[in-house]
């Protein structure tokens, strides 16, 4: 499966950093070149690990004003939010609180929806429909980030070989159906026009 609707901006709303890292560095690297690319942290130091703590139309009017910024120009936005089948709670309510903030703009100005993966955390329940492939580089650049901005996250499952497991085994899931990718990331396709 393809994309086959063009957006303008990009926005990654993301419970923790790492996650964004983790689960999106793809289109924070590449789509940064070509339009503009927003991340919405959910959790800053007091509320990690206590989202759920927090009245959940709080988290969608964040959401939600950050989306209103993005296309008071009326420009075409793509969304990556967490996946609902995670074994983190903040993940969790951040999507939960995702799905009623892109509600009034859908069908106006968000092109696609996609969650990402978060290696470590998403569970195998979770079921992708659409891959990127990615290279060697694009591991260390993932790995880079992470060991700079998020030391004390890089243990298992989080380390070098983990990631490279975890891009191979969807590498190896997707080349019957595809040509052959030695590292694929990922995604599920919530909602494309088109």
């Amino acid at each position: 499966m393809r994309l086959n609707y063009e957006w303008e901006k990009t926005l990654i709303v993301s419970p923790h950093g790492d996650d964004a890292i983790l689960g999106a560095t793809e289109f924070i690297t590449t789509d940064c070149d070509y339009r503009p690319t927003n991340v919405l942290i959910i959790a800053d130091k007091y509320s990690d690990q206590k989202l759920d703590t927090l009245p959940l139309i709080d988290i969608t009017r964040r959401i939600e004003e950050k989306i209103q910024e993005m296309v008071s120009d009326k420009s075409q936005l793509l969304i990556l939010i967490p996946p609902h089948e995670d074994r983190n709670e903040d993940h969790r309510v951040v999507h939960r609180a995702c799905l009623p903030a892109v509600r009034p703009y859908r069908h106006l100005y968000i092109s696609t929806i996609l969650e990402y993966s978060i290696i470590g955390s998403t569970m195998s329940e979770w079921r992708p429909n659409y891959f990127m492939n990615i290279s060697k580089a694009d591991i260390d650049l993932k790995e880079k980030l992470m060991l700079k901005n998020y030391p004390k996250e890089m243990g298992y499952p989080r380390d070098r070989k983990s990631l490279e497991t975890f891009y191979r085994y969807w590498g190896l899931e997707v080349t019957p159906d595809y040509e052959f990718y030695e590292f694929v990331v990922p995604y599920k396709i919530l909602f494309m026009k088109g």
